[in-house]
């Protein structure tokens, strides 16, 4: 079995491999830098924010954050299984502190990541988790302690060197991983 497990993003994926349960790889990759969109949206209010209001380059993210994922992985053979998390807008009430005041529509985008990831790796089982299926509400420095627990020396040193806003995705996709064969509960 290799599996790939991914915590999506819109512009980068954190990403794990799994080779018979053990974890092999992690890593960050990143969809095609927007440099021209931003160009043409010079002198506008918010160029990040309009990169999603526009159909053609809607598309290109969402295709180009698969291409990043299935480039990543493939340095690393055939992947037979895939374990992705699909993001969920919950009530009001019971959504954490940070997460309040998010929009929602934010969420659509990332669940057509989801889709273009799962399409990438057609040939591969696939497997969709939402949230609270594979972390519950842990806070995620807990959650993130635990599964470092969890990992060998060996596995710890293929988790690349991040700054902390781009770590915790790299670590949401090992999290996953060890969650889906059977390491963490």
């Amino acid at each position: 079995m290799s599996l790939l497990a991914v915590d999506p993003g819109l512009r980068a994926c954190g990403c794990a491999i799994f080779r018979d349960e053990r974890l092999i790889a992690a890593g960050f990759p990143a969809g095609a830098p927007r440099s021209s969109l931003t160009e043409r949206l010079k002198g506008t209010a918010d160029p990040d924010a309009l990169d999603m209001q526009r159909p053609t380059e809607r598309a290109e993210i969402f295709l180009s954050m698969a291409r990043a994922v299935a480039l990543w992985a493939e340095s690393y053979g055939p992947i037979t299984d895939l374990a992705i998390e699909m993001p969920r807008v919950y009530p009001r009430g019971s959504q954490r502190e940070e997460k309040r005041g998010a929009d929602p529509n934010d969420l659509i985008h990332l669940t057509a990541v989801v889709g273009a990831i799962c399409t990438a790796f057609a040939g591969a089982e696939t497997h969709v988790y939402l949230p609270f299926e594979w972390k519950g509400q842990l806070p995620k420095k807990i959650h993130h302690e635990r599964a470092r627990a969890r990992l060998t020396l060996e596995e710890l040193a293929t988790i690349p060197k991040l700054a902390a806003s781009k770590l915790h995705n790299v670590m949401d996709g090992v999290a996953l991983g060890l969650h889906h064969v059977g390491r963490l509960r």
